[in-house]
């Protein structure tokens, strides 16, 4: 064969060879980085695992470790059920804490930070603190700032999410012991609308990376901080609401706003474990069936650490109910549905990010 048409074949090659290179490259970049609202989904990344009836809907997620789950009771705030990871093995506590009786509480939460445990009610306001071993717990030595949202991001530390008494818009803050007991970052939410609800969302700690993340309920974005709240960066899921869809009316009776309809939510519900950040989406995909997603609910996986999105997958509905929270502890994924809790083994493969 002569070397003329050797080279042209050889040069042919190359040429495909690149232009398939090329657009692989292009096609992982859309996926991960430059999304157009397309998901990936990987078999089998969630595995079927044990189920345990809790008897009643009031429950949630308090905490957990790698051995054991806590579930706080929205009803009654001071009972505690702590279970095993294969939802065995059930205990019910009781909260003893001095003169509790004489307080009056809206919103009394538990949140279980092993060794620790901490009882918060941003209205009153108030913390209370004790060990979990023990179930036991005493005034916290600073808690007199109104607060929305807390999380412990250390023995005596919490992140906040209150409302500022200068602007009457949302702001994130650090309550701690040592003075300056409060140090509030009102650079941190993105003002769109309102800067009240339009900034509403939820806050996360991970104590295995030592960093804060809020992710807006309506619209596409997440921001990443470290424990004294200093913004590393801003994220965005792979969904096109980039503005929060919400009506405001005012209310001319006290000078305030209220939300005029339903807002639209984009991000569920949502928890961190490690670099990885897992978002209950409610915005369909254009390569979802529409009947499936109807009878699920999606999350999508995020790595903080490559601000990438890496996959998706489906938490089928349990016995005609849809999730209301969900956390990973150790190698499990805890799911709440109604009065039942499942755990999901994971499969290290797909959830390397998350410290299994």
């Amino acid at each position: 064969m002569p070397k003329r048409i050797l080279l042209s074949i050889f040069g042919c090659c190359l040429t495909g060879a690149a232009i398939v290179c090329v657009l692989y490259f292009l096609s992982d970049t859309l996926i991960h980085h430059h999304n157009n609202f397309i998901r990936q989904f990987p078999p089998h990344t969630i595995l079927e695992g044990d189920t345990l009836d809790i008897q009643f809907n009031s429950y949630y997620i308090a905490g957990g470790t790698s051995h054991h789950l806590y579930l706080g009771n929205y009803t009654a705030p001071l009972y505690v059920l702590q279970m095993n990871s294969a939802l065995a093995d059930t205990q019910h506590f009781l909260i003893k804490v001095k003169n509790i009786e004489h307080t009056k509480f809206r919103s009394l939460k538990l949140k279980v930070d092993s060794p620790n445990f901490y009882l918060a009610d941003g209205t009153v306001p108030v913390v209370y603190s004790g060990k979990v071993n023990q179930w036991q717990g005493g005034r916290h030595f600073y808690d007199s700032v109104f607060f929305i949202e807390s999380t412990p991001i250390g023995p005596a530390t919490f992140a906040i999410k209150g409302i500022s008494s200068a602007t009457k818009e949302h702001e994130l803050g650090k309550v701690g012991n040592h003075t300056p007991h409060l140090v509030l970052h009102p650079e941190v939410l993105e003002k769109q609308i309102d800067g009240r609800f339009c900034v509403d969302g939820a806050l996360h700690f991970d104590k295995e990376t030592n960093r804060l993340v809020y992710l807006y309920f309506y619209r596409n974005q997440y921001s990443v901080m470290d424990t004294n709240l200093n913004l590393l960066y801003r994220g965005n899921t792979i969904d096109t609401m980039h503005k929060a869809k919400l009506k405001i009316a005012a209310i001319t009776s006290d000078n305030s706003e209220n939300l005029a309809a339903p807002p639209f939510i984009v991000n569920k519900y949502s928890c961190v474990a490690g670099d990885l950040l897992l978002v209950n989406s409610n915005l369909l995909a254009k390569n979802e069936d529409p009947e499936i997603f109807a009878r699920t609910s999606v999350i999508d996986v995020y790595s903080l650490k490559n601000r990438t999105y890496k996959f998706s997958f489906y938490i089928p509905d349990f016995r005609g109910k849809k999730l209301k929270g969900f956390r990973i502890f150790g190698k499990r994924l805890f799911v709440l549905f109604d009065h039942f809790i499942l755990s999901y083994p994971l499969q290290a493969y797909y959830f390397s990010g998350s410290g299994l």
